[in-house]
């Protein structure tokens, strides 16, 4: 049998070993590894593999061309990802040669053990949305109204509206009718522009739920060269969690990121960020297929007799002046479109005036915010 050949680019040195565990090393030929440390050779097994500095990517490493090259992991943001194949592909790589094998920093097993607590207990309500819903969303604010009702949190960090809509799918189909009271479906502005599977940053994502909803081959999105390139070993270390180690409120999470105090950098830097949406070319077709995803996603809420509630979180001061306003009236408008068809209660909070020590970043809440807001939150839903 005719192996693969491989080479590895370990961006986040820290996920090498998971790549590694993931890859059909069976039925691959890996010829080199690329990461800052290139002084030695890795040992795997009995094999002895080159490690090469980042920089032959200028052209210094001759390969053929049905070479995979399979980029690993990333350092601060997963955007760094596609940037490297960007990199890549301008250097004469083929687009289609280039993979997201990032797997191992895209599988977070605390939602996954949610999961399985939302899977085996009675809840009287959720969550999903992404990071910021992760971060943003306090359910003891809920549990200290609604007393005896446990909340869960499902969001996850690149949990596009796809995604959140196949979890809440797989746990409403697992309880009576209206034992599940609300469901939170947390959105950003830019949520409509977003699918995981149409950037080569987010193309890891899927896959944890792939295995932990135990999806169709229809509702599956993986690549063929995936296919080829990996083994079942993810199946194993997704189906070892379990709801021992749940954290219903992300309180680990949280604590991870304390009150920040902001330079100017930062400021800058989030500006910046904020004026890169001006630039972008966003696809009509992606905003269609979310919005009908968000009215299958409502409908879904209704049939199990759930109340659905879209939440818009708040962000710091400084994005607001910068933030492209033309994608927040847009935004808006389609939401009550969808609204018209089918009703469902909207909690807009993205102006809320909150100071920048509510926030860790300039878009996500810490603690602190995360508990003004969702009080905020509760005390608008339960307004008469």
């Amino acid at each position: 049998m005719q192996r693969e050949k491989v080479i590895l680019i370990a961006v986040n040195p820290s996920q090498l070993q998971a790549a590694l565990q993931f890859l059909a090393l069976d039925r691959i030929a890996l010829l080199a590894i690329l990461m800052e440390d290139s002084s030695r050779n890795l040992a795997i097994g009995e094999m002895q593999l080159p490690v090469y500095p980042f920089s032959v990517l200028g052209g210094r490493l001759q390969t053929s061309e049905d070479t995979w090259w399979l980029i690993c992991g990333w350092k601060q943001r997963i955007k760094e990802t596609g940037d490297i194949a960007s990199f890549m592909r301008k250097r004469g790589i083929p687009k289609g040669r280039i993979v997201n094998f990032s797997y191992g920093q895209a599988l977070y097993p605390r939602w996954v053990a949610n999961l399985r607590y939302a899977e085996n207990h009675p809840i009287y309500a959720f969550a999903t949305g992404i990071s910021y819903t992760e971060v943003g969303l306090d359910w003891k604010e809920f549990e200290n109204v609604h007393s005896g009702g446990v909340c869960v949190n499902l969001a996850c960090t690149s949990q596009d509206l796809r995604l959140g809509y196949l979890t809440a799918k797989h746990v409403l189909e697992r309880k009576e009718k209206g034992c599940i009271k609300f469901v939170l479906i947390g959105l950003a502005p830019y949520s409509l522009h977003y699918e995981s599977t149409e950037s080569f940053s987010g193309l890891c994502i899927p896959r944890q739920y792939e295995i932990a909803l135990a999806l169709s081959e229809d509702e599956i999105c993986q690549r063929e060269a995936v296919k080829k390139l990996m083994n079942h070993r993810m199946q194993a270390w997704v189906d070892a969690i379990t709801e021992e180690s749940v954290d219903r409120n992300n309180e680990s999470f949280k604590d991870a990121f304390p009150q920040q105090y902001f330079s100017v950098q930062d400021l800058i830097g989030a500006e910046r960020e904020a004026e890169e949406y001006h630039r972008k070319k966003f696809r009509q077709e992606t905003i269609e297929r979310n919005l009908q995803i968000l009215e299958q996603y409502v409908g879904l809420c209704k049939a199990y007799e759930t109340d659905p509630v879209v939440v818009i979180w708040p962000f710091s001061p400084n994005p607001h002046p910068a933030y492209p306003r033309e994608m927040l009236v847009s935004f808006r408008v389609f939401l009550h479109q969808v609204q018209k068809r089918i009703p469902f209660r909207i909690v807009d909070m993205f102006d809320l005036p909150l100071g920048y020590d509510c926030f860790y970043n300039m878009g996500h809440l810490n603690k602190k915010g995360a508990a003004l807001a969702s009080k905020e939150l509760v005390e608008r839903l339960t307004r008469p």
